[in-house]
């Protein structure tokens, strides 16, 4: 009988490398088609999400025009030039939409409320600032909120855009008049849905929406600075007027919307402090109105977990006019940091892209 030759030392680590080699191979594949199907997953759930996100822009947009208008709204679409009902009718609508839909808890809770440097000299304008009568906060809200231990909220965006997730839950489930059908989150994947932190001593627990890894979904309202939405505008970059709620380009009125208003805190700068930026420029001479494609937006921040966008920074002593609507940080500035690449991105997939 011949005797079995035993496996060298390098045969045997040949063997161990090839090894090696099919197992890194393997697990580089299983990784792609893993994160291939997050990405597919977290897809879904956006496009799940969207139907019923323009369902409660439409239903604030039927009812608005049917609704009184406050008159400080009144004093600001008046204020430096001749009184429009129409254009006051446009900002009524908008803050009825931020008042259904806010991005953070102090939207929520107080969505009449400014910074508190808006309110001492010389930015203060009574007949221009809306009060809690004006536009209260939305009850179920405020309960919800209440029974989570968050019963007030600084007017600075700071803990944003964490807060937006389980504030767009709340919204959609929201129905705006009594015909309006309720978003059901039940429908959702049990993956679509996870919890929000935990506030001591709350008694009820915040569910918000999270993303294939497990990040919760970021919405913005007005997403003025996200050039892709406003570069895919279907009406094409060489419109004049690009707000959906805005068609006839009222809010770009150079009589309204100029420095000299803006600077003397008349009616545009109360409308940018409360919604979005309608200009562009910081002094006189060069401020020019602009309209933007403001179309609500709801981000993932993709399989590296970062947003990647910048938000606008809030004015510190001194304030500065250059900086538009410091409250709201609803403006999707890429960062330029090259990390943003693989957000996934509500308006984009519809048109059949992904990214910022």
């Amino acid at each position: 009988m011949s005797k079995r030759r035993a496996f060298t030392m390098v045969e045997l680590l040949v063997v161990l490398a090839i090894a090696l080699v099919i197992v890194s191979l393997v697990a580089a594949g299983t990784m792609q088609v893993i994160a291939y199907q997050r990405t597919s997953d977290t897809e879904a759930l956006i496009r799940m999400l969207m139907p019923p996100l323009n369902q409660q822009v439409k239903s604030v947009v039927d009812m608005a025009p049917k609704e009184p208008i406050p008159q400080s709204v009144s004093n600001i679409a008046a204020a430096g030039s001749p009184n429009d009902g129409r254009r006051a009718r446009i900002i009524w609508t908008k803050l009825r939409v931020k008042q259904l839909l806010p991005m953070n808890f102090s939207e929520a809770l107080a969505p009449w409320q400014l910074p508190s440097q808006y309110y001492s000299a010389p930015f203060v304008n009574p007949s221009c600032m809306l009060g809690p009568g004006d536009l209260p906060a939305n009850p179920t809200y405020a309960t919800v909120l209440s029974n989570a231990g968050i019963t007030s909220g600084s007017p600075l965006p700071g803990a944003w855009p964490g807060e937006s997730s389980p504030m767009l839950l709340l919204a959609l489930q929201q129905a705006y008049n009594s015909s309006a059908s309720k978003f059901a989150p039940d429908s959702l994947p049990p993956a679509a849905l996870g919890s929000y932190p935990q506030q001591a001593g709350a008694n009820y627990l915040l569910k918000q929406f999270i993303d294939a890894w497990q990040q919760p979904l970021v919405f913005y309202r007005w997403p003025a600075g996200n050039a892709d939405v406003d570069a895919s505008n279907p009406a094409g970059p060489s419109v004049a007027f690009r707000d959906p709620l805005d068609p006839e380009g009222l809010l770009q009125d150079p009589a309204w919307n100029n420095w000299t208003n803006y600077s003397g805190r008349a009616g545009v700068f109360w409308f940018e402090q409360y919604c979005h930026p309608v200009h562009t420029g910081t002094g006189e001479g060069i401020y020019t109105p602009k309209s933007f494609y403001l179309v609500p937006t709801i981000v993932s921040a993709g399989r590296n977990n970062n947003l990647g966008l910048a938000q606008r920074a809030m004015p510190g002593p001194p304030f500065s006019l250059a900086i538009q609507s410091p409250l709201l940080p609803d403006l999707m500035t890429a960062d330029g940091s090259g990390a943003d690449g693989d957000n996934i991105n509500s308006f984009l997939l519809r048109a059949g892209a992904r990214g910022d």
